[in-house]
């Protein structure tokens, strides 16, 4: 069981990345939408700890997302003012204050689904805004509104975004 633990989303990942080389970046980009992380480490937390606590850690899961929606949209923000390192540190900032308070509340999975998805909307439409050559990129590939709802189901590519962001400004 270890070994599959270890091994499935690491291969899922892999898979997709072969994928992407098969059929271009906007198979591949479907694929990653995909809760290809979050989605094993979930069942597995089923499977060891029960559902009560996965139905917790789920709750965690999707409020994390505001925390990450934040941290992209003043990294993006900063970015185009000040340093890769001040917007880093700023952005880290807002991330543990968010996460911070999140913490402190407690609700059912559905209205934090409810609460995630305009933080995510919203980010993703500014930072689409922000960067005309993340525009340019991605728009005539799938549209500008197919662009803001992939990254929203895929739970926002945050980290691919930020780097984009701060290599192409």
């Amino acid at each position: 069981m270890l070994v599959i633990k270890l091994l499935l989303t690491p291969v899922l990942i892999g898979m997709v990345s072969l994928a992407g080389r098969r059929w271009g970046p906007a198979i591949s980009g479907w694929f990653v939408g995909l809760p290809l992380t979050s989605g094993p480490v979930m069942l597995f937390l089923a499977l060891d700890q029960g559902t009560t606590f996965t139905a917790r850690a789920a709750e965690g899961t999707l409020l994390g997302l505001i925390s990450v929606a934040s941290f992209c949209l003043i990294y993006s923000w900063l970015s185009l003012r000040v340093g890769w390192l001040g917007s880093l540190l700023v952005s880290w900032c807002v991330f543990f204050a968010s996460t911070f308070i999140l913490e402190q509340f407690s609700m059912p999975v559905i209205i934090a689904f409810a609460l995630v998805m305009p933080s995510i909307e919203r980010t993703t439409y500014d930072i689409s805004d922000l960067c005309h050559y993340f525009r340019q990129l991605y728009a005539p590939l799938l549209g500008r509104g197919s662009c803001r709802s992939i990254a929203a189901w895929g739970g926002l590519r945050h980290v691919y975004i930020c780097r984009f962001l701060s290599d192409h400004r």
